[in-house]
């Protein structure tokens, strides 16, 4: 009869698992990240305009018309911005291990 062997510790991967409260912390990020999205999608839009004209005279999709960017071109802006800033707010971060100081303190 073999003798019983001692648990084995999981790997450690240097991830945090999350918790409620972090959940909660990454949500509203999300949330607020997806908002400030709208206002600077808007001016990003206006700041593109001679890309809208480029693309227009490139490929034939109306893209400017008499009152500025066409919907579609607001709505392709928001998407990218709002692709990155959720990209960014909810990337994997690294668990502080104990006794190794925080980039917060």
């Amino acid at each position: 009869m073999s003798t019983p062997r001692p648990p084995v510790d999981p790997p450690v991967t240097g991830w945090a698992p999350a918790t409620a409260s972090t959940a909660w912390r990454r949500a509203a990020a999300a949330v607020l990240a997806l908002a400030l999205a709208l206002p600077g999608a808007a001016v990003l839009t206006l700041v593109l305009w001679p890309l809208w004209s480029w693309f227009e005279a490139r490929t034939g999709i109306e893209s400017l018309g008499h009152s500025g960017p066409a919907g579609w071109c607001f709505v392709a802006t928001y998407l990218a911005m709002a692709g990155l800033a959720l990209a960014w707010v909810l990337r994997p971060r690294r668990a502080v291990k104990s006794g190794e100081a925080s980039r917060f303190e």
